[in-house]
This record gives structure tokens, sequence and C-alpha cells, in this order.
């Protein structure tokens, strides 16, 4: 993949004037490859939405804010209407990517002209201390890659040595970092610990090359895992999107093979699986930015909550098929999927949990384990 310093270009970076004098800021210009126009601004909103709106994410990425955190730090993924929940909590520290997946729904409904990069990290942990010790019994499986991926920043921020001390500190939650790079050197530099995860997200190499464009080949994430899982770290794989590709069996089997037969197994906390679905408008996007993508051009149906996906018989297969191979290796290791109906649960795994909180359960034993 592409070198951290490529990505640490930008042509403009704003400044949230209330957040010039933070020492993150100073930090993150230090780390910056070139030199850009440094822009202060005082209303964050009126920027964002005096800029034009910018369609490519590649475009985008040439520009970068730094600001506080805005609105509610902590939320539970919405998941999507009419589909099994996976009771996943996110904080967005990134917002933005320049990895150019031709199936990135932030394409759909990011409309921010910039990339941006929450500077008062320590507000984030202050909101997540409080709610951790106010609610004790309830435990809390947090994602940071909604909005972005988890490392593609971390050579600007550190952010991932900062988490891993931060929630290393508490019995009811875990922290999932999840990425397609392999920007991983900060890492180590601080102590593993359980509930710190670092999640990779996987495909065969034939769905990277075509439509992850600039993230890190099959190989080089494998290296990643290994070296993270060799050092004592907590790791995660998701299958997701999973990819409707000719001989799939054979693309996502030796995918699988090449993944297990290097990893240590007893770091795995979870394997993730969701195959490729779209809204409307995502299709729209793709269009325009990755025209030579050929994903949207199979066979799908418009589901309940309004995204197409593959005809539930092929999503069976493709899940079975995953599970099946994974399990052969990671028999112990908690299997879920990523914003399913109950019957793709039912035929895929073979049943869904019995009520809202057991997922959280399951995740709850790894961390203790």
């Amino acid at each position: 993949m592409k070198q951290a310093e490529e990505f640490y270009n930008f042509d403009t970076v704003y400044i949230n004037n209330a957040m010039k004098d933070h020492q993150r800021v100073s930090r993150i210009l230090s780390r910056i490859r070139n030199t850009p126009q440094i822009v202060y601004v005082d209303d964050v909103n009126s920027l964002l939405s005096s800029q034009e709106i910018v369609h490519n994410p590649a475009d985008r990425s040439r520009r970068l804010l730094l600001t506080d955190i805005r609105g509610e730090i902590l939320r539970k993924c919405p998941c999507t209407h009419g589909h099994i929940p996976c009771n996943y909590y996110i904080i967005n520290i990134y917002v933005g990517c320049p990895l150019g997946c031709s199936y990135c729904i932030l394409q759909s409904y990011l409309s921010q002209p910039m990339n941006i990069i929450v500077v008062d990290i320590e507000n984030v942990f202050a909101e997540l201390d409080r709610t951790f010790r106010e609610n004790p019994d309830h435990f809390y499986r947090i994602g940071t890659c909604e909005s972005g991926d988890s490392l593609m920043y971390d050579g600007l921020t550190g952010y991932s040595t900062e988490c891993a001390d931060f929630i290393r500190r508490y019995d009811n939650a875990m922290l999932e970092f999840k990425t397609k790079t392999t920007y991983i050197e900060p890492i180590f530099s601080v102590e593993p610990t359980p509930n710190m995860v670092y999640g990779f997200s996987l495909n065969p190499d034939i769905v990277i090359e075509n439509e992850e464009l600039y993230t890190a080949r099959l190989d080089e994430r494998i290296d990643a895992l290994v070296r993270l899982s060799e050092a004592g770290y907590t790791i995660a794989l998701h299958f997701d999107p999973i990819v409707a590709v000719p001989d799939f069996e054979q693309h996502y089997g030796e995918c699988i093979k090449r993944i297990m037969k290097n990893i240590r197994r007893d770091k795995v906390a979870w394997v993730g699986m969701g195959t490729f679905r779209y809204p409307p408008e995502l299709k729209t996007m793709m269009d325009y930015n990755y025209p030579q993508s050929k994903l949207p051009s199979g066979e799908f149906i418009a589901c309940e909550d309004k995204k197409f996906r593959y005809l539930l018989p092929s999503r069976v297969r493709y899940y079975r098929f995953v599970r099946e191979t994974v399990s052969q290796y990671l028999p112990q290791v908690p299997i879920f999927m990523c914003m399913e109906s109950g019957e793709a649960w039912q035929r895929a795994l073979g049943g869904l949990p019995k009520k809202d909180g057991e997922l959280s359960v399951i995740f709850k034993r790894m961390h203790n384990s």
C-alpha cells in the first residue's frame, strides 16, 4: 500500500481557533509531510456549510480539519431497520478516509469537503469514563471505524497508544480499532491488554486489487496480524463486505487458509461477516467515483431497510462457507453477522441471539478469558 507519508500531505489544514493551542494540534502539524496552507476558523459549522460539497474521497482528503469532538460522543451503532443488531457502540475520532474503497458507505452520507481529526480526545475519555463507571453491569463493545479507518491517521495522532492505556482500566468495555492499513508501529510501544482489539477487514486478493485501491494487500495485512498476535495483542477478523466473485469458494477458502496458517489463533477475539450491500445513493456515488467497479452489476434485491443485498440464498451460501471454513480453525471464537436479517442468521448460523444482550455477553466472556 501507499506509505503513510503519501497520505500525510495536505493542501490546506483548517484549525478550529478554540483548539489552536491544544498540544495535539502542534503534534499533528509537526508530523504532516509537506507545508500546507494553515487557516484558522472561529465557526466550524460555517466553514463546513460554506464550502462546496466534495464527492470524491481523494479530493476531500487533500484538506484536513482539526477540531473538537462534535455531537454525541458515545452512541449505539445504528445498525439498520429490520436487521439483527450486534450491540456495537461508536465513537467518531476521525471523519473521512483516503483509502479509495469503491464500496465505501461514507461516499453516500459524508457531505463535508474535508477530512476531520478530533484533537480533544481527553474529552472523549472523560465521557467514556463517566459512562463505564455509572453503568458497571453493562458491557460496552466500542469501535472507532464508522466514519473512517481507525489507523489511517494514527501516525499523526498516536491515538492507538492513548486508547490502549485508557481502556485497560475497565472491566466492562472493549475498544476496537479496525483497519485496512498496516500502520501498526505505534501500537508496539504499549503493553498488550485483552480489551484493546485490533481488527482487520479482510478479503481475497481479487477483491482488494479491484475494489480497495489504496489499502494494504492481503499478505501485508496478514503480516500485520501475525506481528500483533505473536506479540500478544488481541486481534479480530472481519470478512465484510464479502463479495460475490467467480470461484467464490476457491478465493475465500485460500484467503482464510493463508490467514489462519500464520496468526496466533488464541489471540482472535471475534470474527465478523457481512455481504456487500448498498443504498441507492451509494450506487450513484460508486458510478461517479469508481466507474470501473463491477460490484453493483450483480443480482440484488431491495430489503426491508431499503438497502440492496445479494439474494438471500446467495448470502446464506457465502456466510455458511466462510463460517464453516473459519470454524475449522477457530471453533470457540464467536462469529457474528453485520446488518443481516433474522432469517439469514437462522439459515447461515443455525440461530440468532435469544435476546438483545446475548452478543455482548459473548464478547465480555472473550474479554475475561
